[in-house]
């Protein structure tokens, strides 16, 4: 749809918006589905028990571990050079722990999510990362702790 607002203008993406919103009322309001024995979707849902975190709840790393806020653009500050990390963790504390002398892993609280060359400063792409992830995944997370809670807004 961004492309619709650069291309088009903005009434072009107003309209398509307005498309989207009357086609998906019709969808799970109007027409029955034969998976759900002619029943409309909006007549066969409940509402999820489960609570939706607007954003990760904030993790207690050891002292030991490297501790670094993600900035706006996705990228953090580490041995005197800007890393890019991912924009998704932005305004989040991640941790950076020693893999072996050319990499260190990073965690969002207890999952690893990235592997950071040391050498180039990089990220490694998903191939190359996804071995070491493995590994960190099976032997566990860093000294991590949180207090569970849910940031709802």
């Amino acid at each position: 749809m961004a492309d619709l607002r650069s291309e088009r203008g903005t009434s072009a993406f107003v309209q398509a918006t307005s498309l989207s919103v009357a086609t998906r009322g019709e969808y799970n309001e109007e027409r029955p589905h034969e998976a759900l024995d002619m029943a409309t979707p909006a007549s066969t849902h409940t509402e999820s028990s489960r609570r939706f975190c607007v954003r990760m709840p904030d993790f207690e790393y050891a002292e030991s571990i490297v501790k670094r806020k993600v900035r706006p653009n996705g990228c953090v500050k580490l041995f005197n050079s800007e890393i890019f990390i991912s924009e998704t963790l932005m305004g989040e504390i991640i941790a950076i722990e020693p893999v072996d002398d050319q990499h260190s892993a990073v965690y969002a609280g207890f999952l690893p999510v990235a592997v950071i060359n040391l050498a180039v400063k990089k990220i490694l792409d998903g191939k190359d990362a996804a071995p070491c992830l493995r590994a960190l995944r099976a032997k566990g997370s860093p000294d991590v702790e949180t207090d569970g809670s849910c940031v709802s807004t």
